[in-house]
């Protein structure tokens, strides 16, 4: 055989197997990747309705019976789990603190039950109530029932048709206007996004939001 054809012949052989190293890279390096396809979170609709095979939580804060429950989805699915909120009262001063309040409210046990009815159970035993739509899962705090002070929702735009235009921050901008009218108001939070306003006041300060004092006039009532 020539050297020529010889050489060939190895150029050839070296060709094949430097063919068959990248092919083989390949197929682990698009193995490895396979799992990477999973990391897009669950949705809220697939979170909610998701089987759970075994869940049991014994006097748990809410927050660490929801954390559980996340982590329980994650590892059935390898998916993260959505994000869920849980809005309470910010306790201003430690005599505004409820009494009744039990940290570690949450013991129960299910098994192949949906995680959407898991965390309803989870927030009736904090003392919530489920909240959720396409984007958000929210647990709320019952004030009527485990705490003195009521919480109410309105618009945003609704207060901005009363009161003219916001300053910044908003909060801030409310707490003022709310103040010169008079009306006893013990927390406010602003959500801009949903054009969400949660407030906390008592029943007469309630029925005045709305409705503020006539700025006097100078006209003279007709007779």
């Amino acid at each position: 055989m020539s050297n020529a054809l010889m050489n060939f012949t190895m150029l050839t052989h070296i060709t094949r197997q430097l063919l068959a190293g990248i092919i083989s890279m390949w197929v682990i390096a698009s193995s490895a990747a396979e799992p990477e396809q999973n990391t897009v979170p669950l949705s809220i609709v697939e979170f909610l309705a998701l089987d759970i095979p075994a869940y049991k939580v014994e006097k748990a804060k809410l927050e660490d019976a929801v954390e559980q429950l996340r982590a329980l989805a994650k590892k059935q699915t390898g998916r993260e789990a959505p994000p869920i909120g849980i809005v309470r009262y910010r306790k201003i001063t430690s005599t505004e603190a409820n009494p009744w309040e039990m940290e570690a409210a949450v013991s129960f046990e299910l098994k192949h039950a949906s995680a959407g009815l898991i965390l309803r159970y989870a927030a009736e035993l904090g003392g919530c109530h489920l909240q959720s739509n396409y984007w958000t899962i929210g647990l709320y705090e019952l004030p009527a029932l485990y705490h003195p002070r009521p919480l109410r929702e309105f618009k945003l735009k609704d207060f901005i048709k009363v009161y003219g235009k916001p300053s910044k921050p908003i909060e801030q901008w409310l707490w003022d206007k709310l103040e010169a009218e008079d009306i006893r108001v013990w927390d406010i939070g602003v959500n801009e996004h949903t054009d969400q306003v949660f407030l906390a006041t008592d029943p007469e300060g309630l029925n005045k939001l709305l409705r503020p004092k006539q700025a006097p006039s100078d006209k003279p009532k007709a007779k």
